[in-house]
């Protein structure tokens, strides 16, 4: 039934009824025929059979009032010979005679049948026929149906016989007759009801096929009538259905059933999909260009992240070399620091020597060859103190060339950097008043090389010069001790230069670590923006769809 058309159904409800109907008419009436056949044949039977009875009733009556009087007188013999003459039917039919024991009294058709015993004998189908008569006779008189063999015929036919008791005697009276022919008659009268019976039938379904010929032209009405506008709907439908529709097409709504309430409806949805249509597209359209700007904008991010990326390696790259500088300043000052410990150590080395030196001078005043040695020792020594002087001058000299460097990564470290540029400035001015000192010693020293010089090339003159060098000497005392002192503001100032440099490492290695989460968090932004951009792409991919979707609708 589900892929039944509603005109089908239709039909289907109208003449199925309508056939159910011709049909169980038909069998009823077919059904009743028969039945009414059947009666019919079984009445006209029993009623011919009923007739033929009574006519045996009549015979029987004729042969018992013939045989009474000879009775009466007791004269058997003579009732005897009166039943074996009497004749009926066209001298077909006879009597017979039968004891209560079986044994045959009376044969009309056949006399050499008289006085044989046919208690135990039976007819064609096995029935004991004589026992039947007897009891027949016990119970007043009866009627008997059997089948008998005719004579010349094979198969047995039926037969009718009536049996009575005689009164007085103990004989059992019976007569029949074959009643094939009402077999014969019935069977007659059973072809001409069938017969009609079937004109019957035949005018019956020509009325029933009239009948439904008529019914299918008014269902057929009915359907067109329903079909049409559903036809009209259903086109419609399919018309939207297949996304070229025209949501402006309205139906007939002048109906006043069913259909028209349909049509109704349906242009009631139709309206509510058209305004649906035409906010679609006016959002797919916002959505589209939404989409675009979207898009744009997303480009616009993504460039920016890649310079914010670029930038960001540069100022890792910048901070890390910053750090290796911080840390290069470190080992310089450090090393720096090692250096003025050294010269410290080799002034005071000096200034003992110079200390011996004078008391040498004064208590060896006498002795000159003692006194020439000691002055070439002194101006050995000299030299010695020269070449740690060039020590000390290359040191102040790598101090002022760092701590210029020093200032200038702090200028470039901004704000932080402002403390330890001006650390820097103080350490370029002491190395700087390092540099004068090792000039001024560098000079007393080649004064004291000339004059050792002048001592050993006019020994005669070496203790006026004494005193002189007495003097000399303690003007290198305090020129050494002005240098111890310098050694050591020197060594605090590459202290406080190695624990700043300590610190900018720290912070450079602190602004490096930043930097790197920035670089990472730019590249999640990046690809995050890559990915966005692809979002909008879908998106804007997703708008023209729908654009082109809804724009296959007639909304206007």
């Amino acid at each position: 039934m589900k892929g039944l058309s509603i005109k089908q159904k239709i039909l289907a409800l109208a003449m199925l009824p309508l056939l159910l109907l011709a049909l169980a008419g038909a069998w009823t009436g077919f059904d009743q025929a028969r039945d009414l056949r059947d009666l019919g044949r079984d009445t006209l039977r029993q009623s011919l059979l009923d007739a033929r009875r009574d006519q045996l009733a009549n015979y029987m009556e004729l042969a018992l009032s013939a045989v009474e009087p000879a009775l009466a007188r007791g004269e058997p013999e003579r009732a005897k010979d009166l039943l074996r003459a009497l004749r009926f039917d066209g001298d077909s039919g006879y009597f017979f005679v039968y004891d209560t024991h079986g044994v045959q009294v009376v044969s009309g058709d056949n006399p050499s049948r008289e006085g044989n015993d046919y208690w135990s004998s039976s007819t064609p189908d096995g029935r004991a026929l004589v026992q039947e008569y007897i009891e027949a006779a016990k119970r007043g008189g009866d009627y008997l149906e059997y089948g008998w063999t005719k004579p010349g015929q094979d198969a047995p036919s039926p037969k009718l016989a009536h049996v009575v008791p005689v009164p007085g005697t103990d004989w059992v009276l019976g007569t029949g007759f074959y009643i094939d022919d009402l077999d014969a008659l019935v069977a007659a009268l059973d072809e001409e009801f069938a017969g009609a019976l079937r004109e019957s039938l035949m005018r019956g379904g020509f009325s029933v096929v009239l009948l439904l010929g008529l019914v299918v032209g008014l269902v057929m009405l009915l359907v067109r009538s329903i079909h049409a506008p559903l036809g009209q709907a259903v086109s419609t439908m399919e018309d939207i259905a297949r996304g070229e529709g025209d949501l402006t097409r309205r139906l007939d709504e002048s109906s006043g059933h069913e259909l028209g309430a349909l049509a109704t409806s349906f242009n009631r949805f139709a309206e509510q999909v058209r305004h649906l249509v035409r906010q679609t597209r006016e959002s797919s359209d916002t959505l589209g260009r939404a989409s675009e700007e979207l898009e744009a904008f997303m480009a616009g991010i993504g460039q920016g992240i890649d310079t914010q990326h670029r930038e960001s390696d540069q100022l890792a790259t910048a901070t890390e070399e910053m750090s290796g500088a911080a840390q290069q300043i470190a080992g310089s000052a450090s090393s720096a620091a090692q250096a003025a410990r050294d010269a410290e150590h080799r002034v005071d080395e000096a200034r003992s020597l110079v200390g011996g030196a004078t008391a040498e001078i004064r208590g060896l005043e006498g002795q000159v060859a003692e006194g020439v040695a000691t002055i070439r020792q002194l101006g050995s020594e000299s030299e010695n103190i020269g070449g740690v002087l060039d020590v000390i001058r290359g040191v102040a000299e790598q101090i002022n060339l760092l701590a210029l460097n020093a200032a200038i990564e702090a200028a470039r470290a901004g704000e932080q950097g402002r403390g330890f540029a001006v650390v820097a400035d103080e350490v370029r001015t002491l190395a700087g008043r390092t540099q004068s000192s090792t000039a001024e010693i560098q000079g007393m020293i080649e004064r004291l090389q000339g004059g050792a010089r002048e001592a050993i090339a006019v020994i005669e003159q070496i203790r006026q010069g004494c005193a002189r060098s007495v003097a000399e000497v303690a003007r290198v005392g305090q020129a050494l001790e002005a240098i111890s002192e310098a050694a050591g503001i020197i060594n605090g100032m590459n202290a406080q230069i190695a624990d700043a440099a300590a610190e900018q490492t720290r912070v450079c290695e602190s602004i490096n670590h930043n930097v790197h989460q920035i670089v990472t968090i730019a590249q999640h932004t990046a690809e995050s923006s890559h990915t966005a951009n692809g979002i909008t792409q879908r998106l804007a991919e997703m708008a023209g769809g729908l654009q082109r979707l809804v724009g296959r609708y007639r909304a206007d």
